[in-house]
């Protein structure tokens, strides 16, 4: 009897022992640090965007690059990771650590995304030479390949449908903005033009006042339009327009011309860079631009498209800009 009240006494100090200890083990569980390292404020860090490099980068069909550098901010989470995808895989492909396989001729976007779905950024793929019609990274329709290397650049990108004006002037009519120079109607001339008519006539056509019942704002002449056009598109801005030279905007019908009812211009009239010059005085006309038309007969009963057609610059047409670009990386 007396050993049972032993054995019943030790059974009993046993059980309260160990649940006294059960909150002492708990503690230690929770308490332990991750297997990862990081601490617990930089698991519980909020994702606050992603950088990519480069913006744009060119390969040819066949090839694998890994090129592409990704950050997710801030670098210390260690709970966060990337996904990535191809807008179009027959163009390019992505695998999972964001290494590109280039597979046909063409231009796409890759986007690389936080694990959080939260934040995207977007890199695009030249795929191959043969990218003229395809769209450009800013939206647009790449009109021309300086495949030769004549330029600081190498391509020109028609800006989207979207941004076009219509009916508006060259301006600045009775000044010349080029009366020293009428070298400007070539490729790789409508960015320096632009810059210069816009520095002529300034922030407001000095004319203005001239023109018969103008129905469009003093600032509304064409050169600075274009080069004051700010277009968004896959989360990133552009801003580096400008009015393209009278050989720029032929080049619209000479590459593109084939798109069928995918043509980007209208039949209509296109005002260009470019001032009218009298080969006979060997002056610029103050009072006159070049035009380019994308219609039989527009702007001249003769007139067919893609020829230059000479309009008074308070004349009023449509206006589409274009820009420059060069690929970050070439692979």
């Amino acid at each position: 009897m007396r050993s049972w009240k032993i054995a019943s006494l030790f059974a009993f100090c046993l059980v309260t022992v160990l649940a006294g200890c059960s909150d002492l083990f708990t503690a230690e569980v929770i308490q332990e640090e991750p297997e990862s390292g990081a601490t617990d404020s930089e698991e519980s860090a909020d994702v606050e965007g992603i950088s990519v490099y480069p913006a744009v980068f060119a390969i040819q069909p066949g090839q694998t690059s890994n090129v592409i550098e990704a950050r997710i901010v801030p670098e210390n989470i260690s709970n966060a990771w990337i996904t990535w995808e191809s807008q179009d895989e027959s163009v390019a492909t992505v695998d999972s650590g964001g290494v590109v396989t280039a597979v046909s001729e063409g231009t796409t976007w890759i986007t690389a995304t936080t694990s959080d779905g939260e934040h995207s950024e977007h890199v695009f793929v030249l795929s191959g030479d043969d990218v003229v019609g395809r769209k450009g990274p800013a939206g647009g329709t790449i009109l021309y390949h300086d495949d030769n290397g004549d330029h600081e650049w190498d391509y020109l990108e028609l800006a989207p449908e979207e941004t076009e004006w219509v009916d508006k002037p060259w301006g600045g009519k009775g000044r010349s903005a080029n009366p020293h120079n009428h070298d400007d109607i070539g490729v790789g001339d409508g960015k320096d033009a632009t810059d210069r008519i816009v520095r002529r006539l300034g922030e407001e056509d000095p004319f203005y006042e001239n023109y018969d019942d103008p129905d469009w704002q003093s600032g509304e002449y064409a050169a600075r339009l274009a080069r004051s056009l700010v277009h968004e598109h896959m989360g990133r801005t552009f801003g580096d327009w400008f009015l393209p030279s009278q050989s720029e905007l032929r080049q619209v019908l000479w590459n593109l011309g084939a798109q069928g009812d995918d043509f980007p211009l209208a039949e209509d009239l296109y005002w260009s860079s470019s001032e009218e010059y009298d080969e006979d005085s060997s002056e610029v006309a103050e009072d006159f631009a070049v035009t380019v038309t994308f219609g039989w007969g527009v702007g001249d009963w003769e007139a067919k498209p893609g020829d230059p057609v000479t309009r008074a610059k308070d004349d009023l047409n449509r206006v589409r800009a274009v820009r420059s670009f060069s690929p970050d990386v070439t692979h």
